[in-house]
């Protein structure tokens, strides 16, 4: 996490209190309103100070959040450990900060998602909804991958309490009652493109000459018994 401060200074009449500051501001802001606030505080800065920017058209929170320096407050934040970048690169760097915490959101979303379907037994729907959460944020690969093994242990513990090895049910009744268990129903779409395969798989095979008509190519002689008093040829 990095607190930064920007070149801006814009010249600026600010009134506070009977003081009037002509200074020129530039804006101090962060990875964090935290960790802003924060650093805000180690310079003197009230929180009343702190500007949230005005709201998106949406209604949802500007990211253009910061506080406002003069140009000694600027080189005070500076000695203290603030970054300092150009008004270009503090544009770049709000873009960044806001792509990270939409992933973050949408991760999150997915995560809760993941949570419901593993309580409920869907366990192949909660693997689906933590393969988006791996995607949005990578960052965060560990905690996914723990739980997607939680998930697949419990798939797998299921399955094995719906058909063992000693059930004499027929086996498309087995193979239906673990697709079920694992969340996959007959509608499923990549079950029935394996289906659609399948099928175009087995015409296939019908249409090929001597097919099911007991014609088969000859395979090779078998080797002599070694009892049978045969010999080999010379020279073989």
């Amino acid at each position: 996490m990095t607190v930064y401060v920007d070149d801006a200074s814009i010249r600026a009449l600010v009134p506070n209190g009977r003081v009037v500051h002509d200074s020129r501001w530039s804006h101090l802001f962060a990875d964090t309103q935290q960790e802003l606030h924060e650093f805000a505080e180690k310079l003197g800065l009230r929180r009343s100070y702190f500007q949230p920017g005005r709201p998106r058209g949406d209604g949802s929170p500007s990211p253009h959040w910061h506080y406002d320096l003069t140009a000694g407050k600027r080189q005070q934040a500076i000695r203290l450990g603030a970054r300092p970048v150009t008004a270009r690169e503090s544009i770049e760097i709000i873009r960044a900060r806001e792509a990270r915490a939409e992933r973050a959101r949408v991760a999150d979303e997915a995560s809760h998602a993941a949570g419901l379907a593993y309580r409920a037994g869907e366990f192949a729907k909660a693997s689906r909804w933590l393969t988006v959460a791996r995607a949005a944020d990578p960052s965060r690969a560990p905690l996914w991958a723990e739980r997607a093994a939680r998930v697949h242990a419990a798939a797998r513990e299921q399955a094995g309490k719906v058909a063992g090895p000693g059930d004499e049910r027929p086996l498309d009744e087995i193979v239906a009652a673990r697709l079920e268990t694992a969340g996959i129903g007959p509608y499923d779409h990549g079950l029935q493109v394996t289906r659609a395969w399948n099928a175009q798989r087995f015409a296939a095979e019908e249409q090929q000459p001597g097919h099911g008509d007991g014609a088969h190519e000859a395979g090779p002689e078998p080797l002599p018994d070694p009892g049978d008093g045969a010999q080999p040829e010379v020279g073989s």
